[in-house]
């Protein structure tokens, strides 16, 4: 066979496999609404009676590839405070984006009062049940991450990956998550970092946060009971955990309703610092699944005026340098952090919860000023990360080979192909926000 045979010959296998697959599967894309219209974000889209789905983006859109073998199933939808929703794949369109509407959750008692020392004793019951509550064992899962790096609110590095995942038990101390990564796309606007090339590579701004997909992978709230550091002793000792009971007394719980969450019946609790003190605290919310009594969401917020405990002891030493430049050299630093505030979430897969979703936002401000080499930086940096965990799978789990695994030192800048590579059009994608994929446009 020559060779203009051999190519013909594979390029029709090519298009006749593309052809069979679009046949077998078929892409549903819609929106997710209140009955005011108003969109919503982060709802839960799952085939019934599986653990394959995707998630709703900020303005509620939401795209999924759904295999002709769940034909005959159906999608349920659900959100935290809303009904939810199942709707026959069948009569779904493949044409147009299928509007889904969500009504609201109103509970049936006219008045639930649950005191704080009530809530307190709930919330230490809940730790207490944690072995019992999530998966002890190991479980094969898909993830979705993404990372937007932004300079003065302007997107200035964005990155995309597709991984599968070895995602560690609850209790399991002597194995850590194993990633491989399926794909990744990047963009970067390089005259965005220009300032932040110095001739001294020492003072380099290292902004390839690649190794936050792990980090948020492991930090896990309920695991770890609410440190979020890992093993970070330093940062950790810096902070006063809300979910620990040795120090839950340093936090007051309020309940504040009862809600849905992923169809089944939830506690709305909010929790914030009791009194000031000189280490770092939290305020936020928390729900609990009210069967279970299992830690179901959590969202944190570091109040303004704790950010300033947020700076690392181990920093000292660079202070001590800065200063010194200060006085000799006509350095002028400024830094301070805007927020810290991120959020987790379960789902319910065989009677226990797995990790769902985990964002992750941190802004601060850098003001550099260096006349001896030229540097003049003032700016508001801000990094915002999403981890979406899908396709939960239990049984036949194998490790991932060492060689394939994901590194922490890994950059996925280096390993990304282009940024419009066919892969994307048949990958289940949770679309970007509407103001995030207007600057990736610009930057592609």
């Amino acid at each position: 066979m020559n060779l203009k045979l051999l190519t013909s010959t594979l390029l029709l296998l090519i298009c006749i496999t593309e052809m069979m697959y679009a046949q077998s599967t078929k892409e549903i894309k819609g929106v997710v609404m209140d009955n005011d219209g108003n969109s919503i974000p982060y709802a839960h889209i799952l085939i019934s009676n599986t653990s394959k789905g995707t998630f709703s983006n900020l303005e509620g859109a939401f795209s999924i590839n759904i295999s002709e073998k769940y034909a005959d199933q159906q999608l349920q939808i659900s959100a935290t405070g809303f009904e939810m929703v199942r709707v026959n794949i069948s009569a779904l369109s493949t044409k147009k984006k299928n509007k889904v509407t969500l009504k609201s959750f109103v509970t049936e008692l006219d008045e639930v009062v649950i005191t704080p020392k009530d809530m307190r004793e709930i919330l230490k019951e809940a730790l207490r049940k944690i072995p019992e509550n999530y998966a002890l064992n190991p479980a094969k899962v898909h993830g979705f991450y993404r990372n937007r790096t932004s300079l003065n609110e302007s997107t200035a590095n964005y990155i995309e990956a597709a991984m599968d995942i070895y995602l560690q038990g609850i209790q399991e101390e002597d194995k850590k998550n194993q990633l491989q990564l399926v794909k990744a796309r990047s963009l970067t606007d390089s005259t965005a970092w220009e300032s932040f090339q110095f001739d001294d590579d020492s003072m380099d701004m290292d902004m390839d946060m690649t190794g936050m997909a792990h980090e948020m992978l492991e930090s896990d709230l309920v695991k770890d009971n609410g440190n979020l550091f890992g093993d970070d002793e330093e940062m950790s000792s810096r902070f006063v955990m809300f979910l620990n009971e040795k120090t839950m007394d340093y936090y007051t719980f309020e309940f504040v309703e009862m809600t849905t969450y992923q169809g089944r019946s939830a506690m709305v609790i909010d929790y914030k610092p009791r009194w000031k003190m000189d280490l770092g605290m939290f305020e936020g919310r928390i729900i609990l699944d009210e069967d279970t009594k299992a830690f179901c969401h959590v969202d944190y917020n570091v109040p303004k005026s704790y950010l300033k405990y947020i700076i690392p002891l181990r920093g000292i030493g660079k202070g001590l340098l800065i200063g010194a430049l200060k006085i000799f050299g006509g350095l002028s630093f400024n830094f301070h952090i805007n927020h810290i505030r991120g959020s987790e979430s379960y789902q319910f897969v065989d009677n226990k919860w797995y990790p769902k979703y985990k964002n992750g936002d941190f802004s601060f401000f850098l003001k550099v000023r260096y006349p001896r080499e030229e540097i003049d930086i003032a700016t508001d940096i801000g990094i915002k990360a999403d981890f979406f965990i899908t396709d939960v799978t239990t049984e036949d789990i194998q490790e991932i080979e060492e060689e394939n695994r994901l590194k922490k030192e890994d950059s996925l800048v280096e390993l990304s192909d282009a940024f419009d590579d066919p892969f994307w059009t048949t990958y289940p994608l949770i679309p970007a926000s509407e103001e995030v994929l207007s600057d990736v446009q610009q930057l592609n």
